[in-house]
């Protein structure tokens, strides 16, 4: 488990290193841009990445974010109010670059934003990145400055209270014990 999760976390981060690195004809996400989401976020962060195949209807983009965030088991307890920054890159090869309506960018910052509550900033990065697959938009979304998941925690207060609670009457049961030795 902790070499997959591990692996999924440097994964999201080098790709969010590499695209600031990188020009765009449109929108980068710069490296001061990036520098806010890391080192400025002062919480928590979510971050994933997807595929989104239906990238010329113009909602797809908001919905393919809004929907990994829900149906994340590890992200569905933060509250996404408490965003202090939150970005995302799209990247597609030239083709598929050149179907994707502009109209879907400023439609996934809206949606982003309106579940992000009102982050400090929203930042989006738009790139033509030749050798990716054909149909196929790739997207990396982050949300920092989140406090504690308070669902979860609570969840794990309670079932390490009930842990040590079974500790307790183990340790109660030991003390009563008689041991059988043979004799009389």
């Amino acid at each position: 488990f902790y070499d997959v999760a591990n692996r999924r976390v440097v994964e999201e981060f080098d790709a969010f290193n590499h695209y600031s690195t990188l020009a765009s004809p449109s929108k980068p996400l710069d490296g001061a841009e990036l520098g806010k989401l890391l080192v400025d976020s002062e919480g928590l962060s979510i971050f994933g990445s997807l595929e989104v195949s239906n990238y010329e209807d113009p909602e797809a983009v908001a919905e393919a974010i809004i929907n990994s965030l829900e149906d994340n088991v590890l992200a569905s307890d933060f509250d996404l109010k408490q965003t202090k920054y939150c970005a995302f890159i799209v990247a597609g090869n030239a083709d598929v670059m050149s179907k994707l309506p502009a109209a879907s960018m400023n439609y996934a910052n809206h949606m982003i934003m309106d579940k992000a509550g009102t982050p400090k900033a929203c930042f989006k990065g738009i790139y033509e990145v030749p050798g990716l697959p054909d149909g196929q938009l790739k997207v990396h979304f982050m949300f920092t400055g989140l406090g504690f998941p308070t669902k979860t925690v609570e969840t794990l207060k309670k079932d390490a209270q009930s842990k040590m609670q079974q500790v307790k009457e183990k340790e109660e049961g030991r003390r009563h014990c008689k041991f059988l030795t043979g004799a009389q």
